[in-house]
Parts: C-alpha cells; sequence; structure tokens
C-alpha cells in the first residue's frame, strides 16, 4: 500500500482498448490477460481500483516501472512503483502452524484410533534413530530412515489453506495421532475429512511425567563431543503450549501432501518378513 500511495506518474500511455492487451492493462477477466486487479479502501469509501499490467523491459533496477490503467479510465499509465504484488493469499500470510524440532521429539503415534497405530520411540534425546513399536515375530522395520522421519512430523509445519475449525464442530475424525517430547509437550493431531479436503487439528498440552531427567553424570565426564540436546525448561514449553493454542484453537488445516502422506502411514507398510539367516555349511552337517 506504501508503494501504491508513493507511485509515480512517468508519462501517459494508451488510451485505446485494442492496444491494451499489448501491455497488460486489459481487464484480468479478459482472455489471456496476465493482468491483476488492486482494490483500496478505508472504512467509507473505495480509494482505488487499479489494473497492474506489464513492468517495463527496461526497468533499472531499484526502480521498477509498470503500467497501469484505474478501472474507471481509458488511459493506461506508466508509473514508477514496486508492484510486485502476488494474487496467492498464502504469500500474504504467515502459514507456520507448528516447529518442533526433531531432537525434542520422544515418541510419534500414528493412528492413535486404529486398531494397529504406528508408535516409534527413542529412550534419550541425542539418539539419531527411532524404533518401532510392536513388531510382530518374524517381521522387522521396512526401513530406520522412514521409521525416523516421523521424528520430523512437526518439524515446520506450514498450511496450504486454513478453515474456521466450526467446520468440523461435533465430527469425529478420521485419525488420531499423537507426539510427545522430553520437556513434556503433547501434541494431539485429528483429521477430518471436510467436503473433498482432508483437514488437520491440533492441540497442545503439558504433561510433566514425559519431562526427561536431569543428566546425572559427574561433572567431567560428560561426552563433550556429542552433548545431548539441550531441553526447554517447564516455564517455556508451558508459555510455547499457551502460544501454539492461541495460534490454533479457533482453525482447522489442509496440510502439505508430504506431511498428509506421513500421517497416513499404516503400520503393515512400517514392516517386512525377516529374511532367515542360513549357514553355508548346514548340508555339512547332514551324517552320511
Amino acid at each position: 500500500l506504501l508503494e501504491l500511495a508513493q507511485a509515480r506518474v512517468v508519462e501517459s500511455k494508451t488510451n485505446k482498448p485494442e492496444h491494451y492487451a499489448k501491455i497488460g492493462v486489459n481487464t484480468p477477466d479478459s482472455p489471456d490477460s496476465t493482468s491483476f486487479l488492486i482494490n483500496a479502501s478505508s472504512a467509507q469509501d473505495k480509494l482505488i481500483s487499479l489494473i497492474v499490467g506489464k513492468k517495463r523491459s527496461n526497468s533499472q533496477p531499484g526502480t521498477p516501472q509498470y503500467f497501469v490503467r484505474e478501472v474507471d479510465s481509458s488511459t493506461a499509465l506508466l508509473v514508477q512503483a514496486g508492484l510486485e504484488l502476488n494474487a496467492d493469499p498464502r504469500q500474504w500470510m504467515d502459514t507456520e502452524i507448528v516447529d518442533i524440532a526433531a531432537e525434542r521429539v520422544r515418541s510419534v503415534t500414528i493412528g492413535k484410533n486404529k486398531t494397529k497405530p504406528i508408535v516409534v520411540s527413542k529412550q534419550q534425546p541425542d539418539e539419531n534413530f527411532y524404533s518401532l513399536a510392536n513388531i510382530p515375530e518374524g517381521f522387522t522395520a521396512a526401513s530406520r530412515s522412514v521409521v525416523s522421519s516421523f521424528g520430523a512430523l512437526l518439524l515446520g509445519v506450514r498450511f496450504d489453506n486454513v478453515l474456521t475449525a466450526k467446520k468440523i464442530e461435533g465430527e469425529n475424525p478420521r485419525t488420531t495421532s499423537m507426539l510427545e517430547t522430553f520437556d513434556g509437550l503433547r501434541a494431539t493431531i485429528e483429521q477430518f475429512d471436510y467436503e473433498d479436503s482432508l483437514v488437520t487439528r491440533f492441540r497442545f498440552t503439558y504433561d510433566p511425567e514425559l519431562v526427561a531427567p536431569a543428566d546425572t553424570e559427574p561433572e567431567g565426564q560428560a561426552d563433550s563431543e556429542n552433548p545431548s540436546p539441550e531441553l526447554d525448561t517447564e516455564p517455556s514449553v508451558q508459555s510455547n503450549i499457551e502460544e501454539l493454542n492461541r495460534r490454533v484453537q479457533r482453525w482447522v488445516y489442509v496440510l502439505p501432501d508430504y506431511k498428509s502422506r506421513l500421517l497416513a502411514k499404516t503400520f503393515d507398510e512400517m514392516i517386512k518378513v525377516e529374511e532367515s539367516e542360513t549357514s553355508g555349511d548346514d548340508d555339512q552337517d547332514t551324517p552320511e
């Protein structure tokens, strides 16, 4: 808006409609139009409706020039202003929902309300890999890297779309998942079917029982080369939880595909038949 207010008219251009398309100031709903419309209003009045066309190709760096035309005017103008605007609403919003580093994560349960949920966990914050629980006899984890990828489930989570939580009031979730950290945070992640989309609701609570005990190694005996990740203190975790709940409590989100795919994983996808170990000289033990 400041750029628009400070725009400087360089010169008047055509007032012939047949030339509008050449500089991009035909209306946005015209066939093959590349223009976009800016409407600026005060509480009482519409201030301006401006069609922004093409950027002048020989604009100098730092002094961009655009062809524009007011909707109610037949005359196109060349103006100097930074009008690099994006019509995608996500580019105007902070789309981050939550960002929990994998190092903080103690366990993740996918499909908590399913018959065979996926449960991955690790015992210490400085461990690099997670273990898959409840693997039946004769099977093993299909991929250690996939198992451990669940630790980053809530790392840098952003939304593709957002809706009011009233849209799913009274509905039962399709799936419920949970993430718990070593410093006491518990995230509940519920997914709901809504029209043609899958929307996700987040809730955050604090549980002191999850807090990892303090390192009790005597001074000087700690592994200086591989220090354990620093965990937040209880007050900062609770403050973080309050802030997260303020951010998410009124909303449900459409997540990017790569996050939705993690939440849609099934237990059977996570395991494979264990390869039997056979000795190369078994036949030599057979009596004649």
